[in-house]
């Protein structure tokens, strides 16, 4: 069991801290995404970067 040393929160491992974010399709993805959000996208050039988000977001832009 380990235990941060700034805070109280004690956990078996740290996934154990971990919230899973996981969806299944795009529009669930990028659903709590509002017009005019910041987004920031990681990835050294097109590697890791989520294109079919980026894809999406600019999709639902254009429709509405």
């Amino acid at each position: 069991m380990r235990t941060t040393n700034n805070s109280a929160i004690t956990a078996h491992h740290w996934s154990d801290l971990m919230i899973d974010k996981s969806v299944s399709t795009l529009s669930e993805a990028i659903a709590g995404i509002h017009d005019g959000a910041t987004i920031m996208i990681g990835g050294f050039g097109p590697a890791g970067q989520p294109t079919f988000l980026i894809d999406a977001l600019i999709d639902r832009a254009l429709a509405t």
